[in-house]
Protein backbone atom coordinates (compact mmCIF):
# COMPACT_ATOMS: atom_id res chain seq x y z
CA UNK A 1 0.00 0.00 0.00
CA UNK A 2 3.12 2.01 0.54
CA UNK A 3 4.83 2.18 -2.33
CA UNK A 4 1.76 2.56 -4.55
CA UNK A 5 1.13 5.35 -2.28
CA UNK A 6 4.37 6.48 -3.24
CA UNK A 7 4.71 5.74 -7.25
CA UNK A 8 1.37 7.91 -7.14
CA UNK A 9 2.98 10.57 -5.32
CA UNK A 10 6.09 10.62 -7.67
CA UNK A 11 3.57 11.18 -10.68
CA UNK A 12 1.13 13.19 -9.15
CA UNK A 13 2.83 15.79 -7.24
CA UNK A 14 5.62 17.02 -10.49
CA UNK A 15 2.56 16.99 -12.33
CA UNK A 16 0.53 19.08 -10.08
CA UNK A 17 3.24 21.31 -10.12
CA UNK A 18 3.59 21.73 -13.75
CA UNK A 19 -0.43 22.84 -14.29
CA UNK A 20 0.32 25.45 -11.17
CA UNK A 21 3.12 27.09 -13.11
CA UNK A 22 1.12 26.94 -16.41
CA UNK A 23 -1.80 28.60 -14.74
CA UNK A 24 0.26 31.10 -12.82
CA UNK A 25 1.76 32.52 -15.69
CA UNK A 26 -1.47 32.02 -17.94
CA UNK A 27 -3.19 34.50 -15.35
CA UNK A 28 -0.17 36.97 -14.98
CA UNK A 29 -0.73 37.39 -18.56
CA UNK A 30 -3.29 40.55 -19.86
CA UNK A 31 -6.35 40.04 -22.42
CA UNK A 32 -4.15 41.20 -24.93
CA UNK A 33 -1.24 38.58 -24.52
CA UNK A 34 -3.95 35.79 -23.77
CA UNK A 35 -5.53 36.74 -27.18
CA UNK A 36 -2.20 36.75 -29.01
CA UNK A 37 -0.90 33.54 -27.74
CA UNK A 38 -4.50 31.82 -28.57
CA UNK A 39 -3.73 33.26 -32.24
CA UNK A 40 -0.39 32.24 -32.34
CA UNK A 41 -1.38 28.68 -31.43
CA UNK A 42 -4.73 28.76 -34.61
CA UNK A 43 -1.50 30.11 -36.77
CA UNK A 44 1.12 27.85 -36.00
CA UNK A 45 1.82 25.10 -38.78
CA UNK A 46 1.57 22.29 -36.82
CA UNK A 47 2.99 19.61 -39.65
CA UNK A 48 6.42 21.69 -38.51
CA UNK A 49 5.99 21.17 -35.20
CA UNK A 50 5.63 17.57 -35.59
CA UNK A 51 8.71 17.03 -37.56
CA UNK A 52 10.37 18.92 -34.88
CA UNK A 53 8.89 16.54 -32.10
CA UNK A 54 10.08 14.13 -34.34
CA UNK A 55 13.65 14.72 -34.85
CA UNK A 56 13.92 16.17 -31.20
CA UNK A 57 12.59 12.55 -29.93
CA UNK A 58 15.37 10.86 -32.16
CA UNK A 59 18.18 12.67 -31.17
CA UNK A 60 17.40 12.20 -27.54
CA UNK A 61 17.26 8.44 -28.38
CA UNK A 62 20.71 8.34 -30.24
CA UNK A 63 21.83 10.10 -27.40
CA UNK A 64 20.45 6.94 -24.53
CA UNK A 65 21.66 4.18 -27.70
CA UNK A 66 25.25 6.41 -28.03
CA UNK A 67 25.44 5.88 -24.06
CA UNK A 68 24.62 2.27 -23.58
CA UNK A 69 27.25 1.20 -26.01
CA UNK A 70 29.66 3.94 -24.32
CA UNK A 71 29.23 1.51 -21.16
CA UNK A 72 29.06 -1.91 -23.09
CA UNK A 73 33.03 -2.14 -23.44
CA UNK A 74 33.68 -1.70 -19.77
CA UNK A 75 31.37 -4.93 -19.89
CA UNK A 76 27.93 -2.69 -18.33
CA UNK A 77 24.65 -4.36 -20.68
CA UNK A 78 22.11 -1.65 -19.48
CA UNK A 79 18.86 -1.13 -20.63
CA UNK A 80 17.63 0.82 -23.41
CA UNK A 81 15.00 2.58 -21.69
CA UNK A 82 16.93 3.16 -18.55
CA UNK A 83 19.53 4.77 -20.63
CA UNK A 84 16.92 6.97 -22.57
CA UNK A 85 15.14 7.95 -19.28
CA UNK A 86 18.64 8.65 -17.57
CA UNK A 87 19.18 11.02 -20.76
CA UNK A 88 15.51 12.36 -20.39
CA UNK A 89 15.91 13.27 -16.90
CA UNK A 90 19.06 15.25 -17.27
CA UNK A 91 18.17 17.35 -20.11
CA UNK A 92 15.44 18.58 -17.43
CA UNK A 93 17.74 18.95 -14.73
CA UNK A 94 20.08 20.77 -17.14
CA UNK A 95 16.90 23.38 -17.29
CA UNK A 96 17.17 24.28 -14.04
CA UNK A 97 20.67 23.48 -12.93
CA UNK A 98 23.30 23.92 -16.35
CA UNK A 99 25.60 21.14 -16.38
CA UNK A 100 24.13 18.96 -13.37
CA UNK A 101 22.54 17.10 -16.25
CA UNK A 102 25.82 15.05 -16.64
CA UNK A 103 26.02 14.38 -12.57
CA UNK A 104 22.15 13.23 -12.12
CA UNK A 105 22.66 10.81 -15.53
CA UNK A 106 25.32 9.22 -13.84
CA UNK A 107 23.58 9.19 -10.52
CA UNK A 108 20.38 8.00 -12.09
CA UNK A 109 22.23 5.07 -14.17
CA UNK A 110 23.90 4.39 -11.20
CA UNK A 111 20.84 3.46 -8.81
CA UNK A 112 18.54 1.71 -11.56
CA UNK A 113 21.33 -0.62 -13.28
CA UNK A 114 23.82 -0.73 -10.47
CA UNK A 115 26.96 1.11 -12.37
CA UNK A 116 29.56 2.62 -10.50
CA UNK A 117 29.03 6.10 -10.24
CA UNK A 118 32.19 7.04 -11.92
CA UNK A 119 32.26 4.70 -14.55
CA UNK A 120 28.88 6.40 -15.54
CA UNK A 121 30.45 9.56 -15.35
CA UNK A 122 33.57 9.66 -16.71
CA UNK A 123 31.40 8.30 -20.02
CA UNK A 124 29.40 11.26 -20.03
CA UNK A 125 32.71 13.64 -19.44
CA UNK A 126 34.32 11.62 -22.26
CA UNK A 127 31.81 12.66 -24.61
CA UNK A 128 31.67 15.96 -23.74
CA UNK A 129 36.06 16.11 -24.29
CA UNK A 130 34.70 14.57 -27.38
CA UNK A 131 32.31 17.28 -27.99
CA UNK A 132 34.86 20.20 -27.03
CA UNK A 133 38.24 18.63 -29.43
CA UNK A 134 35.72 18.68 -32.48
CA UNK A 135 34.74 22.71 -31.54
CA UNK A 136 38.61 23.32 -30.81
CA UNK A 137 39.17 21.68 -34.24
CA UNK A 138 36.81 23.47 -36.21
CA UNK A 139 38.46 26.83 -35.04
CA UNK A 140 42.04 25.98 -35.88
CA UNK A 141 40.82 24.81 -38.96
CA UNK A 142 39.10 27.92 -39.74
CA UNK A 143 42.10 30.13 -38.59
CA UNK A 144 44.22 28.40 -40.97
CA UNK A 145 41.89 28.45 -43.98
CA UNK A 146 42.32 32.20 -43.83
CA UNK A 147 39.01 33.39 -44.35
CA UNK A 148 38.63 37.00 -44.28
CA UNK A 149 37.63 38.81 -40.62
CA UNK A 150 34.13 39.38 -41.78
CA UNK A 151 33.40 35.60 -42.96
CA UNK A 152 35.59 34.61 -39.62
CA UNK A 153 33.75 36.13 -37.41
CA UNK A 154 30.55 34.81 -38.63
CA UNK A 155 31.85 31.05 -38.72
CA UNK A 156 32.84 31.08 -35.57
CA UNK A 157 29.46 32.43 -34.14
CA UNK A 158 28.13 29.42 -36.83
CA UNK A 159 30.38 26.56 -35.54
CA UNK A 160 29.32 27.40 -31.75
CA UNK A 161 26.21 27.20 -32.63
CA UNK A 162 26.70 23.81 -34.30
CA UNK A 163 28.54 22.73 -31.12
CA UNK A 164 25.74 23.48 -29.11
CA UNK A 165 23.23 21.67 -31.25
CA UNK A 166 25.55 19.18 -30.93
CA UNK A 167 25.62 18.95 -27.39
CA UNK A 168 21.98 18.14 -27.49
CA UNK A 169 22.26 15.09 -29.44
Amino acid sequence: MKSKLLAVLKILVPLSFGVFLIWLFYDALCEKEKQDLFMAFRKADYFWVGISLLFGFASHLSRAYRWKYMLAPMGYNIKFWNSYHAVMISNFVNLAFPRAGEISRAAIISKTEKIPFQKGFGTVECWVLFLLSRLRYSLISLIFLKVNSNRLVQAIAEIYLFSICLQKL
